[in-house]
């Protein structure tokens, strides 16, 4: 993907089950608001919410 001019990002949460932000008992965990924080960014980004 960086090599086709993309943006591509790793974001890992060590020890976390897969969609873990969706999981309610786990939704306003550290690490849920800070992977939710990352996803409202890329979509301002992305499809230009934030214009």
């Amino acid at each position: 993907m960086v090599d086709a001019g993309q943006d591509a990002i790793l974001d890992p949460y060590e020890g976390m089950p897969h969609a873990f932000q969706a999981y309610p008992l786990q939704m306003h965990s550290p690490e849920s608001q800070a992977a939710i924080g990352a996803i409202a960014r890329f979509l301002n980004k992305h499809l230009a919410f934030g214009a």
